[in-house]
């Protein structure tokens, strides 16, 4: 999955927006489109860890949570 450090003012419907934290690295506001976030969260949900990239490197990451839409649950909002 190919992360992108997130603009402030550009909001995009099609993107799902996030943060990436951990040791060594420094919280980082990012987003992703929304196609590629759904197909590593169906093939690893919350329990395995995958390989992003974000400023062309990669890091091993995993899911910790997910925020929905309240009105459309099966829409994914944000990510940590």
């Amino acid at each position: 999955m190919k992360l992108t450090v997130r603009n402030e003012k550009a909001k995009d419907k099609d993107m799902i927006r996030g943060i990436m934290y951990g040791h060594g690295i420094e919280s980082t506001k990012v987003q992703v489109t929304r196609k590629e976030f759904v197909k590593s969260y169906d093939t690893c949900k919350q329990t395995k860890t995958f390989n992003c990239e974000i400023d062309n490197v990669t890091h091993q990451v995993y899911i910790k949570e997910i925020q929905r839409d309240i009105l459309h649950p099966e829409t994914i909002t944000h990510f940590d």
